[in-house]
């Protein structure tokens, strides 16, 4: 069986399905699916997009009969610990109903106004893994570290999360927090010396997402994800960064905005996010079992 990983969709439900379309799937009994091969979305549903309810309601019944696939991705994360009671707390949440986090999950609130329906969907949002290994690739929305991913396992006894699991997950300074934030929003770090870069939207910015994939023999200019040019870029990044092996299987990560024509970002790790809900195409690697990943293999729609 081959797979095609689709990255973040973010409510646009019409470049999904587009895509779904052009790669060969057909809508049969209301499920697109395809002969012989398997979706697996990299998470990040909602939020953004005006078409959240229609991209559940593609992506779910997939899942459902076995024709897709699905990790968890930092907005279902974000979902259901804002619809988790904090226990300490009485009317208060684990992520707290702020303007800023009610403004992000505003479009998803108002897509689904049944408090049972949209019950409905963060519960269904806890069925979905953390990372999938599937024996020749792995898959998780953010980035594979392995001690965290040894540390989740033998927390959850798997790599699901459980009810009881839920408000050390959501509880900022425990490990589970912490490993869980690697897994599903990546590496951040602070630049040395205290550094700092201006981002695309003119802030000054001093801690930065990292290409975490690389060895500690990266400099900080190389580790970084769109820093631009760093004071003190020429130092070396040290052992800030996990790394991945490259005689490790694929990995498959979304979550990064990435931007331009598709291209892999080391011979076995692949990033299927390239900016849908901001105006950017939705990107999908096509995988035929190789061990080393191509330009080749990714595969879109347009804006």
């Amino acid at each position: 069986m081959y797979f095609d990983l689709i990255g973040d969709i973010h409510g646009q439900s019409e470049k999904l399905e587009e895509l779904l379309q052009e790669m060969g799937y057909q809508l049969v009994n209301g499920c697109y699916q395809h002969i012989d091969r398997i979706v697996i979305y990299l998470g990040d549903f909602i939020d953004r997009g005006a078409n959240q309810r229609k991209v559940i309601d593609i992506v779910r019944p997939m899942i459902e009969a076995k024709k897709a696939k699905a990790v968890l991705g930092n907005h279902e994360l974000n979902a259901i610990a804002y619809h988790t009671a904090c226990p300490v707390n009485a009317g208060e949440f684990m992520r707290p109903h702020t303007s800023k986090n009610f403004n992000q999950h505003e479009a998803f609130l108002q897509d689904y106004p049944d408090e049972l329906e949209r019950l409905d969907v963060i519960n269904w949002f806890k069925t979905l893994p953390l990372w999938l290994d599937e024996g020749e690739f792995r898959v998780v929305h953010a980035c594979w570290e392995y001690k965290a991913v040894d540390r989740v396992l033998y927390k959850l006894g798997g790599e699901y999360l459980t009810n009881t699991s839920l408000v050390e997950v959501f509880t900022e300074g425990t490990q589970l927090f912490e490993d869980i934030e690697i897994l599903l929003k990546g590496i951040e770090i602070e630049l040395p010396d205290n550094g700092s870069f201006i981002d695309p939207n003119g802030i000054k910015r001093y801690k930065v997402r990292t290409k975490w994939w690389l060895d500690d023999s990266a400099t900080f200019q190389e580790a970084l994800f769109d820093a631009g040019d760093v004071s003190n870029g020429s130092e070396l990044i040290g052992d800030a960064l996990p790394g991945y092996r490259k005689t490790e299987k694929p990995c498959f990560v979304g979550h990064y905005w990435c931007s331009g024509v598709p291209d892999i970002l080391a011979p076995n790790v692949a990033c299927v996010d390239y900016s849908a809900g901001k105006g950017g195409d939705l990107i999908a690697y096509r995988w035929n079992g190789e061990s080393q990943l191509k330009k080749e293999g990714f595969f879109w729609v347009g804006k």
